[in-house]
């Protein structure tokens, strides 16, 4: 007579105990999980200037009617910064990286942004000046402009994706809790 049946519902019982629901660093393995992604692409548009393998096209330094100085000089004034996708600080803050996200047993799904517009206090400085129009627009319309085409030269800046280097260290986080899950298992049977 062979243990089969047991051996299967171990292993069943096994694989079906590793979900996102799962304990992990920042409450649970699916919080991890989304916030190393959040984090990977925050730090590709902030450091590189690039979402999803394309460099952004910088502002624009030709003056204009409302900006005589160019637009990256008027925003570099206003903001601190002449960067592109970075003006109140919001769009790319790790609040509305994170955003929306769920985590659930089998599956994290990241939603953008929390969907409403910068306060100073939160995204920028204390000190910060935020126009009136900056109210107005709230995090995921600024990035539904950034991924379909901004002002009337349409200019595309995606940021909210992941590329297969994220998809590497999100497989290294989570090996790294299976791994803690098998010595788990193997100290509660003994091992």
């Amino acid at each position: 007579m062979t243990n089969i049946a047991q051996i299967t519902a171990f292993l069943e019982g096994f694989v079906d105990s590793f979900v996102f629901t799962r304990v992990g660093n920042d409450q649970s393995l699916g919080r991890d999980v989304m916030k190393l992604a959040a984090q990977r692409m925050r730090d590709r548009s902030l450091q590189d200037r690039t979402g999803f393998g394309t460099a952004w096209q910088p502002n624009s330094e030709t003056p204009t009617r409302w900006q005589p100085e160019g637009y990256r000089a008027w925003k570099e004034k206003n903001y601190g910064t002449g960067d592109p996708n970075s003006r109140t600080g919001q769009m790319l803050s790790r609040l509305s990286m994170e955003g929306r996200s769920t985590v659930e047993a089998k599956q994290v799904t990241m939603i953008y942004g929390i969907d409403q517009p910068p306060t100073a206090a939160a995204f920028g400085s204390p000190d910060a000046k935020l126009l009136a129009r900056d109210q107005k627009v709230t995090d995921v319309q600024k990035a539904y402009f950034a991924h379909t085409g901004q002002s009337k030269k349409k200019i595309v800046r995606p940021f909210y994706q992941l590329i297969d280097d994220d998809g590497k260290a999100i497989v290294e986080l989570c090996q790294e809790n299976l791994n803690g899950l098998i010595r788990e298992t193997n100290q509660a049977n003994g091992y």
